[in-house]
């Protein structure tokens, strides 16, 4: 008795007892929760990181970031869709020429906007080196059209002798074999098992040479990320004013496809969480049950010595709370630790087996 604090207050004295006399069984709670929540954070930490997965493998199997355009726009339509609170952002895209190999096109040459390429288009490509095209004679590859120009180890800068022809056959300026200088390269994922490939060019050689932006492709950058593609269609359809020979064109946005991907997964991750939830209800009960009659007895006893019943109540409640909140955080930090852990090694295999098959696809082409 001498370290007793005769200055503690009566509940202080009941939960340092309750504490005391119940520290298996607290014990045992404590590390069911911790369990339990750990379980529950992992699982859905794993489908949102695969979700994620998802939406970066979709957006460069499309060779973009976004899912809808306008075919034949104008600076007309442009005005209509910044008009709309739904649109984040508006890129042009104008497929200007093509590369000919002995009159076979091998790929395409696009001219984009500052917008169009850096928010829509580069976030589809890996291992981006050098910068968009600003001078005439620049041009920006893909190292798939590289590598069919024999080239292995590009370098930015470098000279390149090109026959490229505009898409408009009437327009015969800047045409032909040329000198090029490689403004930048990257890897794109679109075309992997196609011949053909995608190139970029400048504004400048565009101006230079005579043809215009209109009509172009509008690049359309929206906030329904989760809609499907006949969604969109039908919302812009029914918000702006369509002229003859411009039409719509929305697929799928790859966050759409993605979560419609996942929904099975989603499905299990709820069964499994809610029977981890039961199981660790019935087991928490059961606990809970086989103390209550020793419980039962003691803050019966307490009552007789002049506990009152609030007191109890209020001692039982927050033993409760502070096993369920420390339980909890420390089953969250235990998933987490096992995420980041995991997540490493899942991220490792995945890249090691992606390198193999490009290149296989490479071997192949």
């Amino acid at each position: 008795m001498e370290n007793y604090d005769c200055n503690q207050s009566a509940e202080r004295v009941l939960m340092d007892a309750s504490r005391k006399k119940n520290q298996n069984r607290n014990r045992l709670l404590f590390i069911v929760i911790t369990i339990t929540v750990g379980v529950i954070f992992s699982v859905f930490s794993l489908i949102y990181g695969k979700m994620e997965i998802d939406i970066q493998k979709n957006m460069k199997a499309d060779g973009m970031a976004v899912s809808t355009y306008i075919e034949n726009g104008t600076v007309d339509m442009t005005q209509q869709l910044t008009q709309l609170p739904c649109i984040e952002s508006i890129g042009k895209e104008k497929f200007a020429g093509k590369l000919l190999d002995d009159s076979i096109k091998y790929c395409d040459c696009v001219i984009t906007d500052v917008t169009g390429f850096e928010k829509m288009i580069r976030p589809a490509f890996t291992n981006v080196v050098g910068t968009y095209p600003e001078k005439e004679n620049e041009i920006m590859l893909s190292t798939k059209t590289l590598q069919y120009l024999g080239i292995k180890n590009p370098e930015v800068g470098m000279e390149i002798e090109l026959d490229f022809y505009w898409n408009d056959i009437f327009n015969t300026s800047g045409t032909g074999m040329q000198n090029f200088l490689l403004s930048g390269y990257f890897t794109e994922y679109q075309n992997q098992t196609s011949g053909a490939s995608v190139a970029f060019l400048s504004e400048k050689s565009m101006e230079k040479n005579g043809l215009q932006w209109e009509p172009c492709r509008i690049l359309i950058d929206h906030t329904k990320k989760y809609s499907s593609g006949s969604q969109i269609e039908h919302m812009l359809t029914n918000n702006i004013k369509l002229n003859e020979g411009q039409r719509i064109v929305s697929m799928n946005p790859a966050e759409y496809r993605a979560i419609s991907e996942m929904m099975g997964s989603y499905g299990f991750a709820v069964f499994f969480s809610v029977m981890v939830l039961l199981s660790m209800f019935l087991f928490i009960y059961n606990i809970l049950n086989i103390s209550l009659e020793k419980d039962l007895q003691r803050y019966g006893l307490l009552q007789v010595i002049g506990v009152e019943q609030k007191q109890n109540i209020k001692v039982m409640n927050r033993e409760m709370l502070k096993i369920g909140l420390t339980g909890s955080i420390a089953g969250a930090v235990l998933g987490g630790m096992f995420i980041i852990f995991l997540a490493a090694g899942i991220v490792s295999f995945m890249h090691a087996k992606k390198v193999k098959i490009e290149a296989d696809i490479e071997d192949k082409l």
